[in-house]
C-alpha cells in the first residue's frame, strides 16, 4: 500500500512541476522580451576616493514599505546619505522650473523647491542627507539595523497626473549569462587508510542547473562502491512575493515543534517582498526552504578573510579554530544552540594568531531574529511525505505530513505568529502560538506556546541591552509527555548578565536552575569575570554548566610570541605560539592532570610556502605515557575550484592542539585509528558553451548568481601567472571578496543584474595591459557567468637623437611601425634629445625620423629596450664675409 501512495505522491510532484512550468512558460510568453531577472547595476565612471570619515555600506532601500534595489549608501556619525538619482526615481518626481530659491518639484501636498547646492558628491554621486529629505521634501527617513536597509517613508504622490516614474533603460550586456540545463558539478571525497584496517571511503556529490524559470539541486552521499543516495533535491521557483519548492525539505518552525523532514511541496508568500527569507546563504545542516530564524542552527558559518583563521569563543574561551577556505567560507558544526545564552563570537585573522582580529561576529541569540517590520506578512506551508521517498531505508510504513505557519508584523515593535503542523501517525494537529515584543529601545521580550501531543510547552525570553550592559533570560516548561510518551516533565530556566564599569573589565553573573518530574537536576548562579590588566595580559575565570571554573591567563610574551596558561578541574594546560617567520609558525602544547600525574605534550609547526593560504603544511609531534606520536600533513588549493588535503598520522591521538578545518574537520578525530592516512579531494566545476571551469558551488543558489573567468596572457614574456595572484577583479569598480589564483578568478552570491567588470590596475604588473577596459556581464540566478580577459605584455624602447656636434635634439618627431610599414605610436623628444616610446607588444618594429628618413630596426622580445639612438647629420654654417665688415 505504501509503495502505491508513494507513486501518487511523486506523479502528484511531477503533475505539478509540470503544471508550473507551463504556467511559468505562458507568463513568460505573455511578457515582453525583457529580461525580468535583470536589474542595472552600473556605475558610469570609476568612484572618487572616499573622505576618511564616511563610511560606504551596501544596504536595502525600502521606499513606503516596498523594496527597492539594494545601492550604496553612506553614513557619516549618525548622519546617512543615498544617491538624489535613487530618490527622484523611486518617488517619480520630476523637476519643474529653476528659480532663486532652488529647483521646484510639483507634488499633491504642494510645490517643494530644494537648493541642490545642499547635495554632496561622494564617489561620483550627488547625494542628499536624511536629514535634508526630512526637512526640504517631509520625508521621514531612517536606518534600520535589523533590515540593514534605509526605510523611506513619502507621504505624498507627484504633482502631475501623468507622471510616473521614470525606468532605468534595459543595458545590453556584453557577455550574457546561460541559462543552463546544467550549471556545475561539485565532487567532495573522502579516503581513510587504517594500516590495520580496510580502506574507509565517503563521497558527496552536489549538481545544480536550471529548468524553465527555476533552479534545481541534487545532493547524493555515501560509498561510491555501494549505493549513493539522493539526500537533498529541489527545484525552487519565485517572484517579488511568492516562492515555491518541490523536492526534499523540512518544517522548522520553531523549537517548541519537532522538526520534519519530508519530501513534498512547499510555498511562501509575503505582501512585501519573500527575498528577506528565501536569499538567505545555504547552511550546511539544514534543508530549509525559507529562513525564518537562525538561531535554531546547530552550525556557525558566515564569511571571513580566505585563507584566514576564524576562532569560535564561548564566553571568551576559545573553543574551536579552523583555517578559512579559499571562497571565504567558515563553518562550526555541532555547536550546541538551545536555551543557551552563552556569548558566541568568531574572531577573523588575516593570516595568523599574533595579528589584531580584522573583526569579530556577534552569534549570540536575540529574540529580535524572529520579528517583522510593522505591516509585513509572511504565509508560508507544505505538505508531503515524511522522510525522503528516494532512500531505500526509510520505514515501511509511510505517514504524511501538512503544515502553516503565518507571521504577522502588527506594529514595528510588535510581531505575531502561529502554525500548526500534522502527522498522519499523530491523533491532533501540533500548535504553536507567540509573540515577540520590543519594549523601548533596550529591551525585547519573546513568548511562546504550544501544544503537542497532546501536552502543553511554553517559552519565555527577556533580553536587554545597553552601552555597558547586556541582560538575557530565557525559560520554559514543558508539561510530561510533551514531545514523546518518554518525555519527562520539565523546567528549565537560564540568566546572564554582563556589565563592563569599564573598558578594560567585564564582570559576569551566569545562572541556570533545571528540573525534571519536581526533581532539581542543577542550579547555580555564579560570577565570572574578564580582565584585562595591560595589553600584555589579559585575566579570565568563566564557571561551565557542571558548576566548574576556568581560570585562563593569556600573556604576550613579544611582537611575535604569546602563552596561554589555563587552569580547569585539576588539569593546567599551557600553550606558546610563536612566529618563526611571516610564514613559519611554531606551537608548543602541554596538559598536565594533578591527580594522575598523567601528561600530555604536542608540538606542531605551521608552513604556508609562498607566504599565501593557498598552500599549507604543518609537522606535528607529541609525547605521552613514555610514547610518541607523528603527524604530517600537507593542504593546497590548486585553483578556485579544486582543492586537496593529505594527512599521515602515527599515535596522535592524544595531541590536544586545536588543529584547523583544512585537516581535523576532514575525518571524526575520535574514532580516528593509531596509524592512518588520509586523503580529501574538494572538486568544483562549473559548465559553458566551452568547457567546464573551476568554480565554488556555495556561492551559487537560487537566487544568486556568480562571475567566473581568467586573465589570460596573450603573448609570451617573462611575466607569468603566478604574477596575477594579487590581481583583483572590480565590480562597479568596487572591490569584493573574491577566490584570485594564479589569474583564475571567482565572484559569487551576486544578486541577478548587469555589472561593470573591470580589472584594478594598482597591482597588475608593469609590463601587461587590458584591451578592454570594461566588460558588462549579465547574472541570473543558479547560473555562473564565464568572462575571459585578455592580457598583452607590452615593454617600451628609449633612446636619444643627437645632432652631428653631439648635443641632444628638442622636439624631434620619431614614428615607430611595424613590418608592414603601419604606424603603431609617435613620440617627440625633450630638451636634452631624449624619448620614449610605450604599449609595444613584442615583435620587430621599425623606428623612423620622419625629418631625414632615417630609420633603424629593433625586436622586442621579453623587456624593455635601451639605446635605440640616432645621429642627425646637421647643415653646414655658411662661411663668414671678409674685410672690415667682419670684423666686430
Amino acid at each position: 500500500m505504501h509503495k502505491r501512495l508513494n507513486t501518487i505522491l511523486a506523479g502528484a510532484l511531477l503533475a505539478a512541476t509540470a503544471s508550473g512550468l507551463l504556467a511559468a512558460g505562458v507568463a513568460r510568453a505573455d511578457e515582453p522580451e525583457t529580461r525580468p531577472e535583470t536589474q542595472v547595476f552600473i556605475t558610469e565612471e570609476t568612484p572618487a576616493p572616499l573622505p576618511a570619515d564616511i563610511e560606504p555600506l551596501f544596504a536595502g532601500i525600502y521606499i513606503n514599505g516596498r523594496e527597492s534595489e539594494a545601492a550604496i549608501i553612506y553614513r557619516k556619525d549618525n548622519e546617512y546619505w543615498i544617491p538624489f538619482e535613487l530618490f527622484l526615481d523611486e518617488s517619480g518626481l520630476d523637476a519643474d522650473e529653476n528659480t532663486e530659491a532652488g529647483i521646484t518639484y510639483p507634488t499633491t501636498i504642494g510645490i517643494i523647491t530644494f537648493d541642490h547646492s545642499r547635495l554632496r558628491t561622494l564617489e561620483n554621486t550627488a547625494c542628499i542627507s536624511f536629514s535634508d529629505l526630512k526637512e526640504s521634501f517631509r520625508v521621514q527617513a531612517t536606518f534600520d539595523l535589523s533590515l540593514y536597509a534605509a526605510v523611506i517613508q513619502i507621504p505624498w504622490s507627484p504633482g502631475r497626473p501623468d507622471s510616473t516614474t521614470r525606468r532605468k533603460s534595459l543595458i545590453e550586456p556584453d557577455i550574457s549569462a546561460p541559462r543552463n540545463a546544467l550549471t556545475y558539478i561539485g565532487i567532495e571525497t573522502d579516503l581513510l587508510l587504517d594500516t590495520r584496517e580496510e580502506l574507509q571511503k565517503d563521497l558527496l556529490v552536489e549538481t545544480a542547473g536550471r529548468l524553465g524559470p527555476g533552479v534545481w539541486d541534487i545532493r547524493l552521499e555515501g560509498d561510491p562502491e555501494e549505493e549513493m543516495t539522493p539526500t537533498r533535491y529541489h527545484w525552487t521557483v519565485f517572484n517579488r512575493n511568492a516562492a515555491a519548492r518541490a523536492g526534499t525539505g523540512s518544517t522548522e518552525i520553531y523549537s517548541l515543534l519537532e522538526n520534519e523532514n519530508f519530501t513534498g511541496i512547499q510555498f511562501g508568500w509575503n505582501n512585501r517582498t519573500i527575498l528577506n527569507q528565501l536569499d538567505f546563504e545555504r547552511y550546511t545542516d539544514s534543508d530549509g526552504f525559507l529562513s525564518m530564524d537562525r538561531n535554531q542552527l546547530r552550525t556557525i558559518e558566515g564569511d571571513g578573510p580566505p585563507a584566514g583563521i576564524a576562532e569560535l569563543r564561548l564566553d571568551g574561551e576559545i573553543v574551536a579554530r579552523q583555517r578559512i577556505s579559499l571562497d571565504g567560507r567558515f563553518l562550526f558544526r555541532n555547536v550546541r544552540i538551545g536555551t543557551d545564552l552563552r556569548k558566541t563570537e568568531v574572531y577573523l585573522y588575516e593570516l595568523s594568531l599574533r595579528e589584531p582580529p580584522v573583526t569579530v561576529l556577534n552569534f549570540t541569540q536575540s529574540v529580535q531574529s524572529r520579528s517583522l517590520p510593522g505591516g509585513e506578512l509572511l504565509f508560508r506551508g507544505g505538505i508531503g511525505s515524511v522522510g525522503n521517498l528516494l532512500d531505500d531505508e526509510n520505514s515501511d510504513e509511510t505517514h504524511y505530513l501538512a503544515f502553516t505557519h503565518l507571521q504577522y508584523g502588527l506594529h514595528r515593535r510588535l510581531t505575531v505568529e502561529a502554525a500548526l503542523q500534522y502527522t498522519t501517525d499523530s491523533n491532533d494537529p501540533d500548535k504553536l502560538i507567540g509573540t515577540v515584543l520590543s519594549l523601548g529601545d533596550s529591551w525585547a521580550a519573546a513568548i511562546y506556546g504550544a501544544e503537542v501531543n497532546g501536552r502543553y510547552g511554553g517559552d519565555l525570553r527577556l533580553e536587554g541591552n545597553g552601552e555597558r550592559w547586556s541582560f538575557a533570560y530565557w525559560g520554559n516548561r514543558y508539561q510530561e509527555r510533551f514531545r514523546s510518551e518518554a518525555a519527562p516533565e520539565e523546567e528549565n530556566h537560564a540568566l546572564r548578565i554582563s556589565t563592563s564599569p569599564w573598558n578594560s573589565l567585564n564582570v559576569n553573573l551566569f545562572g541556570s536552575h533545571e528540573q525534571e518530574n519536581g526533581r532539581l537536576m542543577n542550579r547555580y548562579l555564579l560570577p565570572g569575570a574578564y580582565w584585562r590588566v595591560s595589553r600584555f595580559l589579559q585575566l579570565s575565570a568563566t564557571p561551565n554548566s557542571d558548576k566548574e571554573y576556568r581560570y585562563e591567563a593569556d600573556l604576550r610574551l613579544s611582537s611575535r610570541s604569546d602563552l596561554r596558561l589555563g587552569y580547569q578541574d585539576r588539569i593546567l594546560d599551557s600553550e606558546y605560539y610563536h612566529d618563526l617567520a611571516d610564514n613559519l609558525s611554531l606551537v608548543v602544547q602541554n596538559s598536565y592532570a594533578l591527580r594522575t600525574s598523567d601528561s600530555v605534550t604536542s608540538m606542531f609547526v605551521d608552513w604556508a610556502p609562498g607566504n599565501t593560504g593557498y598552500n599549507r603544511v604543518r609537522l606535528g609531534s607529541s609525547y605521552s605515557d613514555n610514547q610518541f606520536g607523528y603527524s604530517a600533513m600537507w593542504s593546497r588549493y590548486v585553483n578556485t575550484g579544486l582543492r586537496f588535503a593529505l594527512q599521515y598520522s602515527y599515535n596522535m591521538n592524544n595531541a590536544s592542539y586545536l588543529q584547523t578545518e583544512e585537516f581535523d574537520g576532514l575525518f571524526d578525530t575520535d574514532t580516528l585509528p593509531q596509524e592512518f592516512i588520509g586523503f580529501t579531494l574538494s572538486w568544483d566545476l562549473g559548465r559553458s558553451q566551452s568547457g567546464f571551469y573551476p568554480i565554488n558551488r556555495t556561492a551559487i543558489s537560487h537566487t544568486r548568481g556568480a562571475i567566473t573567468g581568467s586573465l589570460d596572457i596573450e603573448n609570451p614574456g617573462t611575466v607569468s601567472s603566478s604574477d596575477l595572484n594579487d590581481v583583483r577583479i572590480l565590480l562597479n569598480g568596487r572591490q569584493l571578496r573574491q577566490q584570485q589564483i594564479s589569474g583564475s578568478f571567482f565572484l559569487g552570491n551576486l544578486r541577478p543584474g548587469v555589472y561593470r567588470l573591470s580589472v584594478d590596475p594598482e597591482n597588475l604588473p608593469l609590463e601587461l595591459n587590458v584591451e578592454q577596459e570594461q566588460l558588462l556581464v549579465e547574472v541570473v540566478s543558479g547560473a555562473v557567468s564565464e568572462v575571459r580577459i585578455p592580457l598583452f605584455t607590452q615593454y617600451g624602447i628609449a633612446g636619444r637623437i643627437t645632432g652631428s656636434d653631439g648635443n641632444g635634439l628638442d622636439n624631434a618627431a620619431v614614428h615607430i611601425t611595424d613590418q608592414e610599414s603601419k604606424l603603431v605610436t609617435r613620440a617627440r623628444t625633450n630638451l636634452f634629445g631624449y624619448f620614449r616610446a610605450d604599449n609595444l607588444r613584442p615583435g620587430t618594429y621599425n623606428a623612423v625620423l620622419p625629418a631625414t628618413g632615417q630609420q633603424q630596426e629593433f625586436t622586442i622580445t621579453d623587456d624593455y629596450l635601451f639605446g635605440v639612438d640616432f645621429t642627425v647629420q646637421l647643415p653646414s654654417s655658411p662661411p663668414e664675409p671678409e674685410g672690415p665688415e667682419s670684423v666686430r
